[in-house]
Formats: C-alpha cells, sequence, structure tokens
C-alpha cells in the first residue's frame, strides 16, 4: 500500500530536462583575455624601458642581506656609543685623576700671572710685542716674527731642542730664528700666514712649571745661558691617559716667556672650583692641576657624534689651565679623512705633541 501512493507521488511529478554538453567558447573567452592581455604587454614594455625597475629586479636577490647589513650598520655604532657612555664614562670619572709635576716630590708647581687668570681673561691678541733685554735671546717660528730693529742679530736654530727633536720636527718647531741683540729691542709677534690665530706670552716665573702641548708653541724667550727645562712625564698606568690616548706630557719649567698660539684666541682660567673643557681646545695646564676626564653631557648630542665622549677636568687650589677659543680641529679644513692622517694624529697625540 505504502509503495503505491509513494509510486503515485513520483508519477505526478514532472522529470527535469536533459542538459546541454558544456563547451567553451573560445571567442568569448579571446575577447575577455585581449583586454588584459594589452595591459600585460604595455607593462612589460614600459618596465623594459625603466632603469629603477630594472635596477631593483638587479638588487631583489640581495636586498634583504643589503637592508639587514644597513640596519646592522646603524645599530652597532649606537649600541657601542650607549654602552660607552653609560658604563665606561662613569666607570673612568672614578679613576683616580692625574697630577703631573711636584718639585722634589714635595713642593708643588704653581703658576704665574693668577690675577687674569682667576679672572678668565683673554691673554691673546692678534700681535704682541715683545722686549728682548740684551741678557736675553729669543726663539721663534719664522711665519711669527713680523717685525724686528735692525740691529736685532738673526740667526739660525735648526731645532728648538735636541733631546726631544722628533717632538721639534713634528710640533713644526724646526729651522727657527734665534733673535739677539746688544740693547733692548722690541719685536713684533704675530701670524703671517693663518688669519684666525692669536698670540699669547705666558710668563712662567723660576721654580714653576706649565704642561704645553708642543702643537700650540711657536717660540720662547729666556736668559742667555739659562734655557728651560723640558721634562717627560709617562703615565702609562692612569685609564685617563689611556682614554684621551695621550700617554707622555712635556712640562716646561721657567723661568721663561712662552709664546703660544690659538684660532681665535687663547684663553686662561682657574680651575680652582673645578672647571670642564672641550679636550680638542686644551692646550695646556700649571703642573700642579689635578686632570681627569668626565663624561660629556647630555647624552643625544654624543650619540649623533656632535660631540666628544670625554671633556677636559681641571681642578687644584691656585691651578690654571690654557684653552684655545675655538678648536683647531674643529674648523672644515682641520677635518683628517685620510686614514694615515688619522693614524699619525693618533700617534703624535700619544707623544703628548
Amino acid at each position: 500500500k505504502d509503495y503505491l501512493a509513494q509510486k503515485a507521488i513520483l508519477a505526478r511529478l514532472s522529470l527535469p530536462v536533459t542538459l546541454k554538453q558544456f563547451k567553451v567558447n573560445e571567442q568569448q573567452l579571446a575577447e575577455a583575455v585581449s583586454t588584459l592581455r594589452d595591459r600585460v604587454l604595455e607593462s612589460e614594455r614600459l618596465a623594459a624601458q625603466n632603469h629603477l625597475w630594472q635596477a631593483y629586479q638587479a638588487v631583489r636577490p640581495v636586498l634583504p642581506i643589503a637592508l639587514a647589513m644597513l640596519i646592522g650598520w646603524w645599530l652597532v655604532p649606537v649600541a657601542v656609543r650607549t654602552l660607552f657612555y653609560f658604563v665606561l664614562a662613569p666607570h673612568a670619572a672614578r679613576r683616580p685623576p692625574i697630577v703631573i709635576g711636584t718639585k722634589q716630590g714635595s713642593t708643588i708647581l704653581t703658576f704665574s700671572d693668577q690675577r687674569s687668570a682667576r679672572e678668565g681673561s683673554v691673554i691673546s691678541a692678534v700681535s704682541q710685542t715683545m722686549t728682548l733685554a740684551p741678557d736675553h735671546e729669543m726663539l721663534i717660528r719664522p711665519d711669527y716674527s713680523q717685525s724686528q730693529p735692525t740691529g736685532v742679530n738673526t740667526t739660525t736654530k735648526l731645532l728648538f731642542d735636541w733631546h726631544h727633536w722628533l717632538t721639534s720636527i713634528a710640533a713644526h718647531l724646526w729651522v727657527l730664528k734665534r733673535l739677539r741683540t746688544t740693547q733692548r729691542a722690541d719685536i713684533v709677534v704675530s701670524s703671517t700666514t693663518d688669519a684666525l690665530d692669536e698670540v699669547a706670552l705666558l710668563e712662567i716665573a723660576p721654580g714653576e712649571a706649565v704642561v704645553l702641548q708642543p702643537r700650540g708653541l711657536v717660540g720662547m724667550m729666556y736668559k742667555t745661558g739659562q734655557r728651560p727645562k723640558i721634562r717627560s712625564h709617562w703615565r702609562l698606568g692612569t685609564l685617563h691617559a689611556w682614554l684621551t690616548f695621550q700617554l707622555r706630557y712635556l712640562a716646561f719649567e721657567g723661568p721663561a716667556t712662552l709664546i703660544v698660539k690659538g684660532c681665535r684666541g687663547v684663553r686662561l682660567e682657574s680651575a680652582s672650583s673645578g672647571r670642564t673643557i672641550s679636550q680638542d681646545a686644551t692646550l695646556g695646564f700649571s703642573a700642579n692641576a689635578v686632570y681627569a676626564t668626565v663624561r660629556a653631557d647630555p647624552f643625544i648630542p654624543y650619540l649623533r657624534g656632535r660631540q666628544s665622549l670625554f671633556h677636559d677636568k681641571f681642578t687644584g687650589q691656585n691651578a690654571y689651565y690654557l684653552y684655545e677659543e675655538v678648536p683647531r680641529n674643529a674648523r672644515p679644513d682641520g677635518q683628517k679623512h685620510n686614514p694615515l692622517e688619522v693614524l699619525l694624529d693618533a700617534s703624535l697625540k700619544a707623544f703628548g705633541i
């Protein structure tokens, strides 16, 4: 009964129409694809004429490696600078400072012209007049001897100091003029080659001494037969010396008058209350000064390479330091790009030249 009822229901339903066989219309397909094909051909033609695209295709295989190297080239110096600034510099500041001179182990060497140093005055000028007495003589670089009286006896001295012949040659203190006179004569000292140089007269009294970088020395005047002594002081066991890479310091002992040059001027300041200054500007300091290196603040200028990591710090009662107004190597024409020149400069600095 159920079967017959179900069969009757199916008999009343209409059967589906037989579907036609599916066939691809090649003409319609070609019309649809032709527009896309034309665009692809046009893109390939433009790419063949585009040098930037060709360059990109050439470097695309090594582009990920190059980007990784570029990021590393930028991040590694940042990491090193950060490590130096927050780890090395604070550690160096806690190390014992450098004190160059004591005389016979007890008497502290002092420095002259305390009044002007206390005021922090500029002690230089474009030209200076020095009075040469009959019992004195002067050694000076020829390019800093501007004028002199006709009666002055002028000879040539090959080296500034034969005991320090390498220092004399490296600091351009060779083939100097030696001036002597039988009566008092006024000698005008000035740079005749560099318009930015000024000269200062630094008087060192008997028993006093000043540590000076020979690069700033252009001459000296002293009593005949009493040539000032130049002593070398090595500081190989001091971290401050290695951080600045200046392992030797040269101290000039009086009596004498040193002729010092500086870019845009020379300034003398007291270090009694503690002072810091850029290392590139420092020309010298009194032998009793307490010298150390301190971290240069703030961090961002150092990270960007706008300032060095360390500054020079000077303290000490009746201690003074000397610096030029504009660091010589901060001038654009003073930058060294040749690796050999950089290596030579570093070697000269290590020997205090």
